[in-house]
């Protein structure tokens, strides 16, 4: 899913030449991601595999369809801030979907942060005051308080350095074209639908359902029966990009109460089979923190052989939390 390769007019030498290039490059790329994941492994703070730490706790399950494409991650102490804690769950797309998810999880976050600095220096030079970047940050809470229609000054600094973010890594996989990959973000809320279909067609693509699946909306090219996207956001895009899907994320902000007691992340694995109020009655039944994403992915089992990556954080402790979705839902309670 995500290739569009165009062979009417190669020959069979040509042909030839070209599948021998993009081993060439999938082998290189691949084997930079290899030598990230032993570097970014080392950084604390940060996990990236099945456990659980202080707040949070991740899992994943391989599936019966082949490579799992998801990814997961938890970052403490996001930005150099104790308070600050960065989720993410992706899913990738395609023969080298896994290595783009990866890629997104390792090259995502650092560049959040830097965006964010650039924004926050960029701010703190051109302003009377002369404090650090830290006081701008704790003045949101003042902003809130104010007025809690408007926005705190920290989330439009976030929302900024976001879109920078997805633009540049959005770019980034836009270099390798061949490797045919994607990855996924789906508006999950229903009243955002219509808007993203209404957006694609305007582009002149469709959005269409399949007999066999009246729920999934995909979206296909003006003229042919390809490739049945399941998404309107999508990372490296460059079949359907003329047509409507678009790398823009959707940064939206909830501040969070002493009422929210856990934040749950999951790819469609688990989104699919269980209810939101399903997660939440199994994570608040769990007798662990380590056994609360283990439940829900073990939950799916009797009805997808979908590959599942879940995060659930627990709010206690923290009193800002920001997170990059991508085909993710959160749930609060």
């Amino acid at each position: 899913m995500g290739s569009c390769v165009s062979s009417e007019s190669c020959t069979e030498e040509t042909t030839e030449t070209w599948s021998k290039e993009i081993d060439s490059e999938s082998a290189e790329f691949l084997a930079r991601e290899a030598e990230n994941d032993e570097q970014l492994a080392c950084l604390e703070g940060r996990m990236c595999t099945s456990g659980a730490t202080s707040i949070a706790s991740i899992h994943t399950q391989q599936g019966k369809k082949g490579t799992n494409q998801d990814s997961m991650i938890i970052w403490e102490n996001f930005g150099s801030r104790e308070d600050t804690v960065f989720l993410g769950v992706f899913d990738g797309h395609g023969p080298y979907g896994h290595a783009v998810g990866r890629r997104v999880r390792d090259a995502l976050p650092s560049m959040l942060v830097n965006q964010w600095h650039e924004l926050l220096s960029a701010e703190c030079s051109n302003s009377d005051d002369n404090g650090s970047w830290v006081t701008e940050l704790d003045k949101s809470s003042d902003v809130v308080k104010q007025n809690q229609h408007e926005e705190p000054k920290m989330f439009a600094t976030w929302r900024e350095s976001h879109l920078r973010a997805f633009t540049v890594m959005d770019k980034e996989l836009k270099l390798h074209p061949t490797l045919g990959l994607l990855l996924q973000w789906d508006n999950c809320c229903d009243h955002c639908q219509t808007e993203e279909a209404e957006r694609i067609k305007q582009c002149k693509g469709r959005v269409i359902t399949l007999q066999d699946e009246p729920h999934v909306h995909r979206v296909w090219l003006p003229n042919e029966n390809s490739p049945g996207l399941a998404m309107t956001r999508a990372f490296g895009d460059f079949c359907l990009k003329e047509f409507g899907v678009i790398a823009i994320p959707e940064v939206a902000h909830r501040r969070l109460t002493n009422r929210d007691q856990f934040i749950v992340l999951a790819t469609d694995g688990v989104w699919d089979v269980l209810s939101n109020r399903e997660v939440v009655n199994i994570v608040s039944s769990a007798s662990t923190r380590a056994a609360a994403a283990k439940m829900v992915t073990y939950q799916t089992d009797m009805f997808l052989d979908k590959n599942k990556d879940y995060v659930v954080a627990e709010h206690q402790e923290l009193n800002k939390m920001m997170f990059a979705n991508h085909k993710l839902q959160r749930n609060s309670e």
